[in-house]
């Protein structure tokens, strides 16, 4: 049951978290002030100028993705500059993946999953209280550590559960409404906020039951306490 409570809070946290990095960057970044200080005749090329210089991490990549063709990369709205930051969210979130995995053979799944979440939350505050870029770059780092979480907690959810396995697996796959309510849940903070950064609230606590589940549940029900 705790299982299928720790995956609900996550696929919460996560799909709260990637819904709203392309706002909050723009935000954060000033992408559409930016924007409109070019003027309504500015060109494609001159919105393009302006945007890919604001941040150093974006302006790498999109000199690479230039430099390789993909000039499809580039940012011609305020919006796709934003949602550069979703690109560079999931290439991290993909590139943790590999890390955790190596991670494992040191560290017990649980630590690494109760050590993560911490980070998450870490994170989370940092998107909330942070500015500008610093802002961005701990919101991009939730990324990184939700891509352990799924696989781990689901290993060690239906670990020892017999005949249940089956039973226990279906709860868990169940469990990915939580991104319906906690994104729901996200937005309506936001929108009574006034503030996109304080919604990421929400997933800080949805990160915590996670932690919670790791450090005290599965420490309960592990054979191995150490």
């Amino acid at each position: 049951v705790w299982g299928v409570i720790a995956q609900f809070f996550y696929m919460g946290a996560q799909i709260a978290t990637w819904s709203f990095v392309i706002r909050y960057a723009m935000h954060a970044l000033h992408f559409d002030r930016i924007v409109a200080s070019l003027g309504d005749g500015a060109t494609t090329a001159q919105i393009t100028d302006a945007l890919r210089h604001v941040e150093p991490v974006a302006g790498g990549f999109y000199s690479l993705a230039e430099s390789v063709g993909l000039d499809a990369l580039l940012p011609r709205t305020a919006e796709q500059a934003g949602a550069t930051y979703y690109i560079l969210s999931l290439i991290l979130f993909v590139c943790a993946r590999f890390v955790c995995t190596f991670l494992m053979k040191y560290i017990r799944p649980r630590n690494l999953l109760a050590g993560v979440g911490v980070i998450a939350i870490a994170c989370c505050l940092g998107a909330v209280y942070g500015t500008g870029a610093w802002g961005v770059y701990a919101l991009m780092g939730i990324s990184g550590c939700m891509s352990l979480m799924f696989p781990t907690i689901y290993g060690i959810g239906i670990r020892g559960l017999g005949e249940d396995t089956k039973l226990g697996g279906s709860g868990m796959v169940m469990a990915i409404a939580g991104a319906a309510v906690l994104t729901q849940i996200q937005g309506i903070v936001s929108d009574q906020a006034g503030s996109i950064a304080l919604a990421y609230w929400v997933p800080a606590v949805a990160f915590s039951v996670v932690v919670f589940y790791a450090l005290v549940i599965c420490r309960k029900y592990d054979p191995e306490k150490n």
